[in-house]
């Protein structure tokens, strides 16, 4: 399968394929024939288009950040890739005085859910179910994600490198 064929069969855009390609974050998808098939997107009768485990999971009582999950591949990948990278990084660069982190924001009041194409009372039961389980009691503000990137690029966090931040109201440890 090829990334136009993936890209079909995911909704993810050939754009972001063609990039998450040129990364290597697509490589454990990879065969020598392309990419291995993935479940074909479902449309809904005059609605938007989802990957059917996507909806049934959001309706589903929230789950650890880190458990697995079918229909996330690309995106957990992508995450995980990420956190290595800052470590690596971090590690490559000290030598040059160049410190690397990462902040891990959890649910925050964006427009994410809004463009995601879900109706609006799947998105409403995701916002909720994500509320329920932050120990926190809410879901964060781009305001709370900013604080602390806004802080790591100050002197006085000159010490911490290779760190993954997460700010999420305790969702990581609930």
């Amino acid at each position: 399968m090829r990334i136009g064929e993936l890209a079909k069969r995911t909704g993810v855009s050939v754009r972001s394929l063609r990039y998450y390609d040129k990364m290597g974050l697509l490589g454990a998808g990879r065969s020598e024939n392309g990419y291995r098939p993935l479940p074909r997107r479902s449309r809904a009768r005059n609605g938007p288009q989802h990957v059917p485990e996507q909806a049934e999971r959001d309706q589903q009582p929230h789950r650890a950040p880190l458990e697995s999950r079918r229909g996330v591949s690309l995106y957990a990948a992508s995450k995980a890739a990420l956190e290595q990278l800052t470590r690596c990084w971090a590690l490559e660069l000290a030598r040059h005085g160049i410190r690397v982190n990462a902040v891990a924001p959890g649910p925050a009041e964006t427009e994410a859910l809004a463009r995601s194409g879900l109706p609006a009372d799947v998105i409403d039961a995701v916002k909720a179910s994500e509320q329920a389980q932050i120990p926190r009691g809410r879901r964060g503000e781009p305001e709370d994600v900013a604080a602390w990137i806004v802080s790591l690029v100050t002197p006085e966090s000159g010490w911490i490198t290779g760190q993954v931040i997460r700010v999420d109201g305790g969702l990581r440890i609930a």
